[in-house]
């Protein structure tokens, strides 16, 4: 996509404003402005007379204002989408039992800076690394070579070779009963995460704040103006 030219009556004008000198026959001749650009990587460049110096800068400026807004608003209706889908799941997981700490943290944060507030937890948490979940994860592609290098092709596949060897003899020490009654001896001694003292539900999460929340993201996208 061709740039307008910093002569037309453009208001919004990507790219930035380079000022230099030069030296000619033992002069400083100068100074001379440039605005320059990106198109697909290769960076283009056209001279600003000194009268229309401060209208491109405008422009530029412009434009950089406009992109950081537009990154500002996907990233918020990002975080609107996501929070709402999971303050929803928030409130069935109450219904069976009660919630993580972390999941009551990030409630609290939502009721202060609104739907839109980013640090949501993650609906999972990870296996231990012992457990043996993790453990039949470990297969024979873990060990890769080069595929460019000095050495012979023969080289590596023996020591590809030994390596499966190694990891076998390695997994063949624990049956998969020995392994299970070792994660859960392991997972019986971590400690409990303690819960937040919550007498009730938090407010961010009622059906009623749900469903003003869904209005209030409609209105936002109703609002949204088409770009000229």
């Amino acid at each position: 996509m061709s740039q307008p030219a910093a002569l037309s009556t453009s208001s919004l004008l990507q790219g930035w404003l380079s000022t230099f000198h030069v030296d000619y026959q033992g002069k400083r001749l100068g100074p001379y402005h440039r605005r320059c650009w990106k198109v697909n990587g290769k960076l283009k460049m056209e001279y600003v007379k000194p009268n229309d110096l401060e209208r491109v800068r405008a422009a530029c400026q412009a434009y950089r204002d406009r992109r950081k807004r537009r990154t500002t608003v996907a990233r918020d209706f990002h975080n609107r989408i996501s929070n709402i889908n999971w303050l929803d799941r928030m409130a069935k997981r109450l219904r069976k039992g009660d919630l993580r700490p972390e999941d009551y943290a990030f409630c609290e944060v939502v009721d202060k800076e609104g739907i839109t507030a980013a640090g949501r937890p993650k609906l999972r948490n990870a296996p231990p690394r012992t457990s043996p979940l993790n453990t039949q994860r470990l297969t024979l592609k873990d060990f890769m070579y080069p595929s460019h290098t000095k050495l012979p092709e023969k080289f590596w596949k023996q020591t590809r070779q030994d390596f499966i060897s190694i990891k076998k003899q390695m997994l063949d020490k624990e049956s998969e009963d020995e392994k299970w009654e070792r994660w859960r001896k392991e997972h019986a001694q971590m400690p409990e995460p303690r819960p937040l003292p919550v007498s009730a539900p938090p407010a961010c999460i009622s059906e009623q704040r749900l469903e003003e929340a869904v209005a209030e993201l409609l209105r936002h996208v109703e609002g949204l103006e088409p770009e000229a």
